[in-house]
């Protein structure tokens, strides 16, 4: 083991010798008032949310996923910071106030940003579409050369299509002086540009997936690439060695499909590295290139794990080397006592810890921890954006904590209320008659808005689909894959068991009746009793899960259903029922196009219209998204023109118009094609849209940016 890792460090040994959306407060929906019926207005949710009931620990920031940030070496008040879907945000004053400034016609997470050292205000950033199931699509580079008020896309670019989902993951520059050579990697292949961008070849194709990219303080020929693997170059990129299998050895570990790794180059050692590997266990092992007989290892389980968290970076603080490590949680690393020689180690202590009342930012999983020119560690989480400085602990520390992540005021975090408005990644929401909203955040938990203010629900948990139940105080949610009820707008909840405890997808509330349906691979009626009956038992098909359903407004009998899609051609997908669930009808034939397309929507106007929207991304435009029957689905026809190469997420009828919900922004049926709904919405996937004709007001569910509402007057 020891002859092999020697081997490793030798290899390493040698090469070291347009437009802006200004974010405002939201108004309360009862004053929404629009010039005309083009207008959108954001709705939130907004804020940092109180709780309403017992205090979660769980993202109380609910602010969505930030995956990156770069700071202005120039001007530290400039900042940019980039979303998991909700693409790029800048403030240039220190955090008062915040504009989305990433439009290139596609709705789009940011999982890196890189600056060039020659010009602070040239930046290039790796980009990935991703769906609201957590599909993720193959984008590319955008580039900047305004210091990120205006982006434009790269040379190195793909169009998302079922055949290329492959989203990049980062890009470096890997030559700081004339700041001509890059790398940048999708999640399985690598490129390489010498000329600034300009032009890209690609140069190693992994059968890993990858994440990261980390060069050499020493040699910028020198890098490991790293994710669920680990590879090393020493020639700039173009050839690879495989280290996997000998730093897991070390560890004692089998690296598989679940694995994590990451690597930091030492600041202080010259020529050491640390290994970070997640499997069971975090293990770190640090490797001297001139004591290659003796690494140095430690065993770090006490560390919890993540299945998708893993963040790692140096800092140099007071002479001394200092360790960052995110998974679910945050740790730095201390020095050993009377340590001669300052190498991180062997503990970790926990950062984040709340102190004297303040709320803990960094109870969410880390995404990336960044350290700038000024030393100032920077912290990407699943709740928010957080800045570290020793400064900042003065007067703020407790013998049970020494270092806590405090942000100072003109830095309260990117979890204000001047960015959340437009960062939330709402899963599904409803809103009651009295203007009460309930709304599924995902990891976020559970918002309620009500009298104009949005607050956090009691119940922690992954929230997803939420429906009201005819008055202003019941909904339904969906928490963990469980169903809960709440009687009081989330002050409490109460569990309702629905079947077998698989993945309950589906819900809808039958206004007329008071009827609730559920669905997963089945699709149950609640009784009055708190009985759920079996509806689909009827159905001669195998049970996948259930990707949409709809029930007639006006009579609770008449449903249609789809399954999801397994790719097999003799699947029976499409059914329809008029007698409420005593016998079904297959009508898979009808719409030939679900031998390969997944429905994601249902929705049935008059007696004899019904329209199903579909999660496809085509070679061509304009194919596959949206099919309307109008004889009771006897026939359908391809409705689908002038819509985006985009997936069609959800589907409704408002005002007896077709409006549809994209990966990219909400489309409205006009004179048999589909034209934009509106002016002002943001370039960002739609999850839901509910419509209520009381005040023929539309709202809509994004997954990144909260929930917006337009007046159909």
């Amino acid at each position: 083991m020891k002859h092999s890792l020697a081997l490793i460090l030798a290899l390493l040994l040698i090469q070291c010798s347009g437009r802006r959306h200004k974010i405002t407060r939201a108004p309360d929906i009862s004053t929404v008032q629009t010039k005309d019926s083009v207008n959108w207005k954001a709705l939130g949710p907004i804020g940092a949310p109180l709780p309403m009931g017992i205090y979660s620990t769980i993202s109380q920031s609910g602010s969505g996923r930030f995956m990156c940030i770069s700071v202005n070496p120039d001007n530290a008040k400039d900042i940019l910071i980039g979303h998991a879907t909700a693409g790029i945000f800048r403030t240039t004053d220190g955090g008062i106030s915040y504009t989305q400034t990433m439009h290139v016609g596609l709705a789009s997470g940011v999982y890196k940003i890189e600056r060039f050292p020659d010009n602070p205000k040239h930046l290039i950033a790796a980009t990935a579409i991703e769906l609201d199931d957590h599909l993720q699509y193959g984008y590319g580079l955008i580039e900047s050369l305004d210091g990120g008020a205006s982006w434009f896309r790269n040379s190195l670019k793909t169009e998302p299509t079922l055949e290329a989902k492959e989203p990049f993951m980062d890009v470096v520059i890997t030559d700081p002086k004339k700041s001509k050579s890059l790398v940048s990697i999708s999640r399985h292949k690598v490129y390489l540009s010498n000329n600034a961008g300009a032009s890209w070849q690609m140069s190693y194709e992994s059968r890993y997936d990858l994440k990261h990219i980390i060069v050499s303080n020493e040699d910028p020929q020198t890098m490991i690439i790293c994710g669920t693997g680990i590879l090393l170059s020493t020639d700039g990129g173009y050839t690879f060695n495989d280290l996997t299998t000998d730093v897991s050895s070390i560890f004692g570990l089998i690296p598989n499909s679940q694995s994590l790794f990451h690597v930091a180059f030492s600041k202080k050692h010259p020529g050491m590295l640390y290994f970070v590997s997640q499997n069971q266990t975090v293990n770190i092992i640090s490797a001297y290139l001139n004591e290659l007989d003796e690494p140095k290892w430690l065993d770090y389980n006490q560390v919890p794990l993540s299945n998708t968290h893993l963040a790692f970076n140096v800092q140099i603080e007071d002479g001394i080397e200092t360790l960052w490590l995110g998974t679910s949680k945050l740790f730095r690393s201390q020095a050993a006592p009377n340590s001669q020689n300052s190498i991180a180690g062997p503990t970790f202590k926990r950062i984040g810890s709340s102190l004297s009342g303040e709320k803990d930012f960094l109870n969410e999983g880390i995404n990336a921890i960044t350290v700038d020119a000024k030393g100032q560690v920077w912290i990407c989480t699943d709740g928010g954006v957080s800045v570290y400085k020793a400064s900042y602990e003065q007067n703020r520390t407790s013998e049970k904590l020494a270092y806590n992540v405090l942000i100072p005021p003109s830095l309260y975090s990117i979890t204000s209320e001047t960015l959340n408005l437009n960062a939330s990644h709402l899963y599904g929401f409803d809103r009651s008659a009295n203007n009460t909203i309930v709304a599924g955040a995902g990891s976020n938990g559970v918002f309620v808005y009500q009298n104009g203010k949005w607050l956090s629900s009691a119940i922690a948990g992954f929230a997803n689909r939420v429906v009201a139940m005819g008055d202003s105080l019941k909904f339904a949610a969906l928490v963990s894959n469980k169903n809960f009820i709440t009687t009081d707008n989330g002050l409490t909840y109460k569990y309702a068991h629905a079947g077998s405890e698989q993945l309950n997808a589906q819900m809808s509330y039958h206004s007329k009746t008071g009827f609730f349906f559920i669905a997963n691979n089945q699709l149950y009626r609640k009784q009055a009793s708190g009985y759920f009956e079996l509806l689909s038992s009827g159905i001669s098909s195998q049970h996948n899960q259930i990707n949409a359903f709809n029930v007639d407004p006006v009579n609770e009998k008449d449903i249609w259903l789809a399954y999801q899609n397994s790719n097999a051609k003799s699947d029976k997908i499409l059914w329809h029922t008029d007698d409420g669930g005593l016998t079904w009808k297959d009508y898979s034939a009808m719409l030939p196009v679900l031998k390969n397309a997944s429905v994601s929507g249902i929705c049935k106007n008059k007696k004899t219209e019904i329209a199903i929207s579909f999660k496809q991304i085509d070679k061509k435009d304009e194919s596959n998204k949206v099919y309307i029957s109008y004889d009771g689905g006897r026939t359908f026809h391809n409705q689908s023109k002038g819509l985006p190469n985009l997936p069609v997420l959800c589907l409704v009828n408002a005002a007896g118009r077709w409006i549809c919900g994209t990966a990219n922004g909400v489309y409205i049926f006009d004179q048999k094609q589909w034209k934009p709904l509106g002016k002002n919405f943001p370039e960002v996937g739609v999850s839901e849209m509910k419509y209520q004709a009381s005040d023929k007001m539309l709202l809509v569910s994004t997954t990144g940016r909260g929930l917006w509402g337009i007046s159909l007057k």
